[in-house]
């Protein structure tokens, strides 16, 4: 596929996602990760959120902070609290150690993984 080529959301699945985006009153702060497996269920109950450093920057997202989060497909909400948000870039992520104290900004100016917690959904209307 050529850099030009545009992968096309299927109709349905667009609609859903512009639901989604309607439910979030448009204050998206990022998304799921494609990174780390999305699972959450009665003993999994923490997915991770990548958020972009600018984002990061103007929103108060603290270590216990509630976000709520909007799945299109389920079209359910559902309520988090941070738990941890990691910092990464291409030295963290090959291990490649730092010779000496970098005062690069560079360095904090990169994309961060926020790991929530779930703590109830709303399915039609009712919380479980």
């Amino acid at each position: 596929m050529d850099q030009q080529t545009e992968i096309q959301t299927p109709a349905p699945l667009s609609e859903l996602i512009d639901e989604a985006r309607k439910k979030a009153k448009g204050k998206i702060i990022g998304m799921v990760s494609r990174v780390y497996p999305a699972e959450y269920g009665e003993d999994e109950r923490e997915v991770k959120i990548e958020v972009s450093f600018d984002t990061y920057l103007n929103s108060r997202i603290l270590i216990g902070s509630y976000l709520g989060i909007s799945l299109p497909v389920s079209r359910t909400l559902m309520l988090s609290r941070v738990k941890a948000v990691t910092r990464q870039d291409i030295l963290s992520i090959s291990k490649v150690p730092s010779l000496f104290p970098q005062e690069n900004a560079s360095g904090i100016m990169t994309p961060l993984v926020i790991t929530v917690e779930l703590l109830s959904e709303e399915v039609n209307g009712e919380v479980v």
